[in-house]
């Protein structure tokens, strides 16, 4: 654990230390119950290694301490994300909030917009700003992705971007093949490259997800979890929530994300050196100096800016 929690505040550090284009936060937050005591390593821990800042609140003043992990998120995320549900009630006793904030500005920026039409993963179709630039990129191809590095200002961050062929289900892009992020796998070449432009802000139930991957015991009340390094009583997770916002133009990219977990007791083929990115895409922001992925999802569709919850 003590190698991990290393690892992890010496990547953040070194991340806004080192990219001199690259704006980015992942701060943490710890809302505790005034009826709680968080065990001393568990909160000096945070405190050292993630930026964690250990608050105490009344969760029964619902209303009050909404606006204060609100107002957190808020700042964290230069306002990009605003009014997150957070998944707390009068009986919870730990909340924890984790964000991150990312803004970077392309190599290249993209030198026209045209409209252009987007199909869905629902397969509908729908209208979308396309922005479109002429460059030499770093490529990749294979029978199931074709894939693409646009690089930004920062010589060490890029985003992959991989149009998946027609056969691939939606499903799958979530897992996408490792062939992409090998870079030995691409090639130099002048491409045409069409994007849409994009908002989108999304809310996720991230515990329906993390109990249909198997992770179920922390959920229930079976004595089956183990959280007594956190606080004291012991814990169970209640509810587990995350917001997302990402934002794609002609400049650059700009996303952000907070993540809340509360507790209580007890289309067809793509022409060579072209790449129109008309259809439902797998993206992530790699850094090529730490080999880490810093962002990372999957566009289903473009045109979707309200906040619906997934």
């Amino acid at each position: 654990m003590q190698t991990i929690n290393e690892f992890c505040a010496a990547f953040s550090t070194q991340v806004l230390t080192k990219h001199r284009h690259l704006q980015m936060g992942v701060p943490n937050g710890l809302w505790l119950s005034k009826h709680m005591s968080a065990m001393p390593p568990f909160a000096e821990a945070c405190k050292v290694w993630y930026s964690g800042s250990l608050r105490t609140c009344d969760f029964s003043e619902a209303t009050k301490t909404s606006a204060a992990i609100n107002t957190w998120a808020e700042r964290e995320t230069h306002r990009l994300i605003t009014g997150i549900e957070i998944p707390f009630g009068a009986g919870t006793d730990l909340l924890v909030t984790s964000s991150v904030y990312l803004k970077a500005l392309w190599k290249t920026p993209f030198d026209t917009t045209h409209k252009g039409i987007f199909q869905t993963a629902a397969q509908a179709r729908v209208d979308v700003d396309m922005m479109s630039v002429n460059e030499t990129f770093r490529v990749s191809r294979s029978p199931d992705f074709h894939a693409i590095q646009v690089p930004f200002r920062d010589p060490n961050l890029f985003m992959i971007i991989a149009l998946p062929a027609p056969h691939v289900s939606f499903e799958q892009m979530f897992f996408p093949h490792s062939r992409i992020f090998n870079n030995a796998n691409y090639e130099t070449l002048p491409v045409h490259l069409e994007l849409p432009r994009l908002d989108i802000y999304r809310k996720y139930d991230l515990k329906a997800w993390l109990m249909a991957a198997g992770l179920t015991n922390i959920f229930v009340q079976t004595g089956e979890s183990d959280l007594t390094k956190l606080a004291f009583p012991k814990l169970v997770i209640d509810a587990a929530g995350h917001d997302a916002r990402l934002k794609i133009d002609q400049l650059g990219t700009e996303a952000a994300g907070v993540t809340a977990i509360a507790s209580s007791w007890a289309a067809g083929r793509v022409p060579r050196n072209q790449l129109i990115i008309n259809r439902p895409f797998f993206f992530s922001v790699v850094d090529s100096l730490f080999n880490q992925i810093l962002y990372m999802g999957v566009i289903a569709n473009p045109s979707h800016t309200s906040h619906t919850t997934t």
